[in-house]
């Protein structure tokens, strides 16, 4: 919500405030969906019952996915939520009211929440795009299987390099709290220029890296498309491309609606305004999408949505295709 009063004038403040609104409002809605969407998908995820490995650390990483975009939903929701209270609060509503950083952060959790909820999601996205290119370069040999002192140090990895950051960032806004910001409380005003291009950077270059980590796994599925294999084999090879296809939908949304629209932002290309408001929308709507995505391709978790909520369950229905043999472990 970036209207701002172009005068003094009445009209112009109620126009600017009810586009606020209304906005606000929009994004309101996306977060809350967003935010019931990734809950039941954690959900549906805890209440299966399966005994494979491979199939518990698939379900495992889009139970873990899934909460990142629960944490970026709750952030989501809270800026919006201060957006509305400072229109209320203040005859302007364009947020020209000054709070100290050290209110910002009793006042408006989406500070840390975002940061975390990111960088969570952009971390276990990585991992997943690694495990499908592992995947596919063992699938003619013996496929690597991840013992549990791997996946604990994987996860280990990943919350230090996330904590660290949020260390950073937090100890760069709290030397300066008293200094006075807008009320909104955005991350341009709370932290220092090189952190908050550090927090974007390291945001959009992970993105990137996961894409690009995407498309060699994507080259290697192309390639072992053309080489002679058995039936056996040949079943391995559709479920591992089974299971990249629903990662590449995912990745897909992930690039094309946040990395693209805030890295045309962040190198300040000229862009109209409402192309800023687009960019928020598409962000609360990819943590919304994700889990449909899951919801629908992953065979497993759509039985459990229409055992647990059979008027769910019919939504996301798919047409069974027969086969005389199912390969369901590695």
């Amino acid at each position: 919500m970036f209207c701002s009063n172009f005068s003094a004038s009445g009209e112009n403040n109620f126009a600017c405030n009810l586009e606020n609104i209304l906005l606000g409002i929009c994004f309101s809605l996306c977060g809350l969906a967003s935010l019931i969407l990734n809950s039941l998908l954690i959900y549906l995820i805890s209440t299966l019952k399966v005994k494979q490995v491979n199939v518990l650390l698939i379900a495992v990483c889009f139970a873990v996915l899934g909460a990142g975009n629960v944490v970026s939903s709750v952030a989501n929701c809270s800026s919006e939520f201060r957006q509305l209270h400072s229109i209320y609060a203040n005859d302007s509503g364009n947020g020209d009211s000054l709070v100290s950083v050290g209110q910002c952060y009793l006042q408006s959790p989406h500070v840390v929440l975002l940061i975390v909820g990111h960088d969570w999601t952009a971390y276990v996205m990585l991992a997943m795009s690694v495990e499908r290119m592992a995947s596919f370069c063992g699938v003619h040999g013996r496929s690597p299987k991840p013992t549990p002192t791997a996946v604990r140090r994987a996860l280990v990895a990943i919350a230090g390099l996330g904590l660290f950051k949020l260390c950073v960032a937090l100890a760069d806004s709290l030397s300066q709290h008293n200094k006075p910001v807008p009320k909104l409380c955005n991350f341009k005003s709370i932290f220092s220029e090189p952190v908050y291009h550090m927090l974007l950077l390291s945001y959009l270059v992970m993105l990137y890296s996961t894409a690009a980590v995407f498309l060699v796994t994507c080259c290697l599925r192309r390639q072992r498309r053309h080489w002679p294999a058995s039936e056996m084999l040949t079943m391995r090879l559709n479920r591992e491309r089974s299971l990249t296809k629903s990662l590449a939908i995912t990745l897909a949304f992930v690039v094309l609606f946040q990395a693209l629209p805030w890295t045309l932002l962040y190198a300040r290309l000229p862009t109209a305004r409402w192309f800023r408001d687009f960019a928020i929308v598409a962000r609360h709507l990819t943590c919304a999408i994700i889990p449909i995505i899951y919801l629908y391709n992953h065979p497993d978790i759509r039985k459990q949505l229409y055992e647990k909520i059979p008027l769910c369950g019919r939504l996301f229905k798919k047409q069974k295709r027969t086969n005389s043999v199912v390969y369901i472990g590695r």
